[in-house]
């Protein structure tokens, strides 16, 4: 009569409830017998929506993972803990939601580090972004996560995500410092071709100029040093 809709099943028991009350009803078996039923069928079905509903955010967990979207993977997972914990009487069985937590932890919480990173570059806290991408890496390495499928990228394959010339700079910058010199000459190419302006990037055309000069020299000391200047 109801079918689904629990909360006028749930109206309908307590009706019946208070009618029996009032009609001094209470010790008649009939009627006990019909109230108890009902409040089976209502139990039954709140357990059947929430077995579904448990069932579905666990597959929907199943699919990001698949997806290597591990923060909304916890999400659903959480929300389909939350439904056991809401329906305790209904023993829904959630072993399988804390062992696939366990297992995705270290993905969820390298992801929640480049979201930090990202969100740093949105700042413009360059410093504070490549420090917490070098942790992230650390703990990527340590927990082995690319067993999960995930890959780590460099710093500037993620700068290079955003419109944003001055943290391309930076990214030149650092590199030079860390002697990649044929990465900042990349980069700095970028920022020719995004017209940078030029009196910015003075410094670093001359720092990268100069080592990639007397890198050339090193691979060839007999060649042509104009060459080399050029």
């Amino acid at each position: 009569m109801w079918g689904n809709n629990l909360e006028e099943a749930r109206a309908i028991y307590q009706q019946c409830v208070d009618k029996q009350e009032q009609y001094l009803l209470t010790q008649k078996s009939e009627v006990n017998t019909a109230l108890e039923r009902l409040a089976e069928k209502i139990f039954f079905q709140e357990c059947t929506n929430a077995q579904t509903a448990f069932e579905k955010s666990l597959e929907n967990a199943r699919i990001k993972i698949q997806e290597l979207d591990f923060i909304q993977a916890e999400s659903d997972l959480n929300r389909a803990r939350k439904i056991s914990i809401d329906n305790t009487s209904c023993n829904i069985k959630d072993q399988v939601v804390s062992d696939i937590l366990l297992r995705i932890h270290p993905a969820i919480q390298y992801q929640k580090l480049i979201i930090e990173v990202e969100e740093d570059i949105k700042r413009n806290s360059f410093a504070s972004a490549h420090e917490k991408h070098r942790q992230a890496g650390e703990y990527f390495k340590k927990q082995k996560i690319e067993n999960l499928g995930i890959e780590h990228n460099e710093f500037t394959e993620i700068a290079l995500k955003y419109n944003n010339n001055n943290l391309i700079a930076y990214c030149c910058d650092f590199s030079i410092k860390n002697k990649d010199y044929k990465k900042a000459f990349e980069l700095l190419s970028i920022l020719e071709k995004r017209s940078y302006p030029l009196n910015y990037s003075r410094d670093y055309q001359e720092k990268i100029g100069t080592q990639m000069a007397i890198m050339d020299y090193e691979e060839n000391p007999q060649g042509n040093f104009k060459l080399n200047i050029m």
